[in-house]
């Protein structure tokens, strides 16, 4: 093996971890295996069978459940924003337009 053999075999470990990585990401988002898998960059032959060994990693497991935490957020993000269109809608009457003052 010589250094071109290193490099690439780097770089195809770096290309999956990534493509892990997005697994988790839409994995948590979807919930549908072949097509998280497939968004992550893995090919559509494959899909199934590389998502099912990132499911099998307990780091994968780990970040997919990082991910669910932030995506559900109980609820904070959407109220936050209904209050600022609330707001936004109640005094939008209030205030003049600066082309009017």
């Amino acid at each position: 093996m010589n250094g071109d053999d290193v490099r690439k075999g780097v770089r195809k470990m770096q290309e999956n971890k990534s493509r892990q990585e997005a697994f988790c990401g839409w994995y948590a988002m979807l919930g549908n295996l072949t097509e998280a898998a497939e968004r992550a960059g893995f090919e559509k032959g494959s899909a199934l069978s590389e998502g099912l060994k990132c499911l099998r990693s307990e780091s994968c497991r780990k970040k997919i459940a990082q991910f669910r935490r932030i995506l559900s957020d109980d609820g904070n993000v959407a109220a936050g924003l209904k209050r600022l269109a609330y707001l936004e809608a109640a005094f939008s009457y209030s205030f003049p337009l600066t082309d009017q003052i």
